[in-house]
């Protein structure tokens, strides 16, 4: 074997190395990500069925609507008095 076989054995086995490591990387990272969209998708199931029980118990606000309507008016007002005019 000559010095340009060993170059290129050398380097083929560092691409398979490389392939086998991202490889491996990859199968670590996806599993990971399956656990945590897994974990996400029954923390939304339990959520839903909280949800459901709790606004079958409680009739909602009559004024609800217009209470929050209100409130973000009000927040509004307040920001455009609290904040500075730029226009120096």
């Amino acid at each position: 074997m000559n010095g340009t076989e060993t170059v290129a054995l050398v380097r083929d086995l560092a691409f398979i190395t490389v392939f086998v490591v991202l490889l491996f990387t990859t199968l670590v990272l996806f599993r990971k990500a399956m656990s945590v969209i897994r974990s996400v998708g029954r923390t939304a199931s339990s959520f839903g069925e909280m949800k459901s029980a709790v606004s079958k118990e409680l009739k909602p606000a009559a004024g609800a609507e217009g209470l929050e309507m209100g409130a973000g008016m009000g927040r509004s007002i307040f920001q455009r008095f609290t904040t500075r005019d730029r226009r120096d």
